[in-house]
């Protein structure tokens, strides 16, 4: 009898194994690192972040700052139906402004 416990113990493993692997990732996207931005647009982007920080920020990186920000502002993602994301602008300027 053990025999058809230990079959029947598989098949339900390989089945759940199935399941997890059929569907994708959460955070999965799809390997590009700049997803629907061009390099012209992340370069424009970056500069307009470092004028903006050597204008109007002291006492902060403002290559680095413009970097973080710039990418952050430029790119866009996946967004999921119904949820509410935070300003993008102000978004990219708090995470470039801690980060340098």
């Amino acid at each position: 009898m053990k025999l058809p416990r230990i079959v029947l113990s598989l098949l339900a493993m390989s089945a759940v194994l199935y399941l997890i692997f059929l569907f994708p990732p959460l955070t999965s996207g799809s390997g590009l690192l700049f997803q629907g931005t061009t390099q012209e647009e992340l370069a424009a982007g970056i500069r307009a972040e470092r004028a903006f920080c050597e204008a109007e920020i002291d006492g902060v990186d403002c290559a680095c700052f413009a970097l973080k920000s710039g990418i952050v502002k430029t790119t866009t993602g996946q967004r999921i139906p119904d949820m509410v994301y935070a300003d993008q602008d102000t978004l990219a300027r708090l995470q470039a402004s801690e980060s340098c």
